[in-house]
């Protein structure tokens, strides 16, 4: 059941994601733009809008850890778990963003012993919303939404990373051979994410995700009555402060008959079929 504490951090998050879409969209037409060290793009927009949530959040919860992708504060939080940790990425599809082209999201989530119990996903464009708690349910706009399994046959919807390490190689290319899959990549994982947990896609598939990717997106997708995973199954949380997080976190997310489906690519016969 979802808890008044995690009912206010809801709301603020929902407020938090609302105020940092002007800066954001005025910034659109010429942020100045470098490489990080992993090779991934970030505007000056990243950076201040980062700035912006994280001063918001400490001013109303200074004994909250912070959690973000970008200026090295994703950070070392110590050997000690926080009761309450945000995980924050300011615009998710920054190389979109950089370029102009009309998708990218904030992405933020409360994580509590570890665990996700707030998220929401704001799209900028679209002016889409999405949110949801622990134990209260997720919306998009304010509407209850639900995952879709009904669509996913005999085609499913499945969002596909950018990234072409060998196992989305792999995957994405068996995939592209097969006639029941319509494959999708708009450059955002927590917009993939969102978009399963409204049933707009039937699954998504993520390799090179971080923490900050995927951490509200999986509230929106369980609470939607979906399942998020790693590739093999396993639980993707709690997430500690000892794991690295730069570390990789793989991971399905779907309908639960569309993510059970497609799971069994990734099981290790298959992989060596």
């Amino acid at each position: 059941m979802e808890s008044q504490e995690q009912r206010s951090w809801r709301r603020f998050a929902e407020e938090l994601a609302r105020e940092c879409r002007g800066p954001i969209l005025s910034g659109l037409a010429g942020a100045s733009v470098s490489i990080k060290a992993d090779r991934t793009v970030v505007t000056e927009v990243d950076l201040s809008v980062q700035r912006l949530l994280f001063d918001r959040i400490r001013a109303a919860y200074p004994d909250h850890a912070l959690v973000g992708e970008e200026e090295g504060a994703a950070a070392k939080l110590g050997r000690r778990l926080p009761r309450v940790a945000w995980v924050i990425d300011p615009i998710d599809g920054t190389r979109n963003y950089a370029a102009g082209y009309p998708c990218f999201a904030t992405s933020i989530a409360v994580l509590e012993e570890g665990l996700p119990v707030v998220g929401v996903v704001f799209e900028h464009v679209s002016g889409y919303l999405f949110s949801a708690s622990r134990g209260g349910g997720a919306t998009l706009n304010g509407n209850r939404m639900h995952t879709d399994d009904a669509k996913a046959f005999p085609k499913a919807m499945v969002g596909i990373p950018t990234s072409m390490d060998a196992m989305t190689q792999r995957a994405v290319g068996e995939w592209f051979r097969r006639d029941d899959l319509i494959l999708r990549n708009t450059g955002s994982a927590a917009f993939h994410l969102a978009l399963v947990a409204c049933g707009a896609l039937n699954a998504a598939y993520g390799y090179q995700c971080k923490v900050w990717d995927i951490a509200a997106g999986a509230v929106l997708v369980e609470e939607a009555g979906g399942t998020i995973s790693g590739l093999g199954g396993e639980r993707l949380f709690p997430w500690h402060p000892e794991d690295e997080a730069e570390r990789n976190l793989p991971c399905l997310a779907g309908a639960p008959k569309a993510h059970a489906r497609l799971l069994a690519d990734f099981r290790p016969s298959a992989a060596s079929a």
